[in-house]
């Protein structure tokens, strides 16, 4: 998933009040997405912008819609957010069966659908 700069902060800021009204830890929080240590302190330093790559696992360990992540959607819906964190478990599920060519093409496409939309969207 790609996100423009001004956007980036944003996403981190939504990702770690999510993780804290959660009360999950810094270290729980890395296991559970399968990071190395420390790498929440990279991400709150600015030395990585990691988490942009791992939205819909960072959704699934929240247990909200990828968009609450990006500000599409508020987090409190609860049926929009399961059908939405539904669909996002079972697309991570798919991509992670794909070998690496294929994950790139795939990942190429969603990029190409995104940028296509009407502004609004």
């Amino acid at each position: 998933m790609v996100i423009i700069n001004n956007d980036v902060q944003e996403t981190l800021n939504r990702i770690l009040f999510l993780k804290n009204e959660k009360k999950i830890n810094d270290a729980d929080f890395e296991r559970c997405l399968g990071l190395k240590q420390r790498t929440i302190a990279e991400w709150k330093r600015g030395k990585s912008k990691s988490f942009t790559q791992i939205l819909f696992k960072i959704a699934d360990v929240l247990e909200v819609p990828v968009e609450a992540l990006r500000g599409g959607l508020p987090s409190s819906s609860p049926d929009s957010a399961q059908t939405h964190n539904s669909l996002s478990k079972r697309a991570l599920d798919t991509f992670s069966q794909l070998q690496e060519e294929e994950a790139a093409l795939v990942l190429k496409y969603a990029q190409n659908l995104i940028a296509a939309r009407p502004k609004g969207e």
